[in-house]
């Protein structure tokens, strides 16, 4: 999944959850919050299929993409 995909898919999921009024710039926060925290433990392993990305560099990205959404 390409990382702008990737930061559509949480900043949904955490929409769907999300009950208050501008529950989407709230959605947008959680999702931050939970790359943030996958950015903290995130070995600097390659991941399959992305080439030369580690899994920090490809969430680096994803938060990339959820700021801009």
């Amino acid at each position: 999944m390409a990382p702008k995909e990737k930061a559509q898919e949480l900043v949904e999921s955490m929409a769907f959850s999300c009950r208050e009024c501008d529950y989407e710039a709230k959605a947008k926060r959680c999702a931050l919050i939970a790359v943030d925290e996958i950015l903290l433990i995130a070995p600097e392993m390659h991941m399959e299929g992305f080439g030369n990305l580690t899994i920090r560099e490809y969430y680096k990205k994803v938060k990339k993409e959820i700021e801009k959404l």
